[in-house]
């Protein structure tokens, strides 16, 4: 599981900000595109949910593997 936070602050360094939010989740949309993530608001994400997040944001494996690797530290 990764920190709520530290994981808004990667997708922020992404280009990604917040639009609006629903009872239990936050939309954060990509400026100038259509592309968005809705990140839970319990205060630990899943792993898939990161990885995939971060895929889909064009961030390689090996990049991915860094983050995920410095949340757990």
């Amino acid at each position: 599981m990764v920190s709520r936070n530290q994981f808004i602050n990667k997708i922020s360094e992404l280009g990604y900000s917040y639009k609006t939010e629903t009872k239990r989740s936050q939309l954060f949309r990509k400026a100038g595109t259509t592309h968005y993530v809705w990140v839970p608001k319990s205060s630990q994400v899943e792993d898939g949910l990161v990885r995939n997040a971060l895929r889909q944001a064009g961030c390689d494996d090996g990049e991915i593997d860094g983050f995920m690797k410095s949340c757990k530290a």
